[in-house]
């Protein structure tokens, strides 16, 4: 039940998105994990692009990126420590899930 998180920044007013970074950094990992004899799980290896403006990521057709042969899928909403989140950290993926759960204990 090891999580790794990795943080960039994007220029959000960039014309030109690089995901090379990103691609380079999970390469990485994702060679280290192996020669520690560890294994990245691909099903569960995700991004989401969090901030208050609109996403220069969803103007791109990513589909999926690739690192080698791992595919990581961009997300909108993501749980991470039972806490859920979404792209724009305002909350509303937690509030309706805490809403839930109430409403299913009464």
């Amino acid at each position: 039940a090891d999580d790794t998180q990795i943080y960039f920044s994007f220029d959000v007013n960039g014309e030109n998105i690089d995901l090379s970074p990103i691609q380079r950094c999970l390469s990485e990992i994702k060679e280290w994990m192996t020669l520690n004899f560890l294994k990245l799980n691909d099903e569960k290896t995700e991004f989401m692009d969090i901030g208050y403006y609109v996403s220069p990521l969803q103007s791109l057709d990513l589909g999926e990126t690739s690192v080698g042969q791992l595919s990581i899928t961009p997300v909108l909403k993501a749980k991470n420590l039972g806490f859920h989140f979404d792209d724009q950290l305002n909350m509303n993926e937690q509030i309706n899930f805490v809403s839930q759960i109430c409403f299913l204990n009464l």
